[in-house]
């Protein structure tokens, strides 16, 4: 155990509780959001402090997020995913359509 004052070990306890709470957090939102979004998940996490204090291992571990994913991120953009509608055409209708 570290000698630490009290008033030091209550602040490396809060910002270690913060840091699992928020890593807790993200895992759970990992399961329960589709492939396609889980790009945005990738956006907030990494970024260059994360690639600065070589975090991306950790990061990969706790949550659960691809590591290789982690590392491609270069913009904080976050990316709205608008399922875009299937052009389904049968056949006669579309002959009709057009003729």
């Amino acid at each position: 155990m570290l000698n630490l004052t009290p008033t030091r070990r209550r602040f490396v306890r809060r910002k270690l509780l913060q840091a699992n709470t928020v890593m807790a957090e993200v895992k759970e939102s990992r399961k329960a959001t589709s492939r396609k979004k889980r790009n945005n998940l990738h956006r907030i996490i990494s970024g260059t402090m994360a690639r600065k204090y070589r975090c991306i291992t950790n990061i990969n571990k706790f949550t659960g997020l691809s590591r290789k994913s982690l590392v491609k991120v270069f913009d904080k953009d976050l990316v709205n995913y608008i399922p875009t509608e299937k052009r389904i055409y049968k056949g006669r209708e579309h002959e009709k359509s057009y003729h």
